[in-house]
């Protein structure tokens, strides 16, 4: 899957708002067949940020344009959904760099065909900033583990493992992200494999 967004948010105080955009062009096998699509996800982001803790709610709109490419057969969904998160930045003893933990809870409804799915993840992440001229370079590594609790559907894969690794540009106003992830299912072999380049703007 290869796909790009851009963020624009405002931060007041310990208060963040704003609104995401992103855009992925997805290729994948599952259980024998393969799929081509396009996926458009938007969403409002409402939430607290602190020093070392973050909480964020954010209601969610998807739009999933898919093909199957053993029989052409083509479909097309629309989602709304939730998405509630809580993370903390740590450090570890004298080791340079920042370790940080993430809680994530998702629902997401099917407009059409009245599909439900509600999954939570958790994620732990170590990242070093690098002053580099005027610009601040941040690389990271993140693993993740991903359940979902209901899928009405039964398409979904019950449990992932990711591991993610990317590297971040700093200005003072705005951040470039460039990187990549592998989900593997931990139920079959089924995988995929993500990289994503976005656009951070502060106003």
């Amino acid at each position: 899957n290869t796909g790009g967004g851009v963020s624009i948010l405002n931060n007041y105080d310990e208060t963040v708002y704003g609104i995401n955009f992103n855009s992925y062009k997805m290729n994948y096998s599952k259980e024998n067949k393969k799929f081509s699509g396009n996926k458009l996800h938007i969403n409002l982001i409402f939430g607290m940020q602190k020093e070392e803790e973050r909480l964020y709610i954010s209601p969610i709109y998807m739009k999933q344009t898919l093909k199957n490419k053993n029989n052409l057969k083509k479909s097309k969904k629309e989602y709304i959904g939730l998405t509630a998160a809580y993370g903390q930045d740590f450090y570890l003893y004298d080791l340079e760099g920042k370790f940080s933990y993430d809680l994530e809870f998702n629902t997401i409804r099917e407009n059409k065909e009245k599909e439900r799915k509600t999954d939570g993840k958790i994620s732990l992440k170590y990242q070093n900033e690098y002053e580099i001229y005027d610009m601040t370079l941040v690389p990271s590594i993140e693993t993740n583990y991903k359940y979902t609790f209901k899928d009405s559907s039964k398409k979904e894969d019950k449990e992932k493992l990711g591991i993610k690794i990317g590297v971040t540009a700093k200005k003072e106003t705005f951040e470039v992200f460039l990187g990549g992830e592998v989900r593997k299912s931990l139920n079959n072999r089924n995988y995929e494999n993500v990289y994503t380049t976005s656009f951070k703007y502060k106003f």
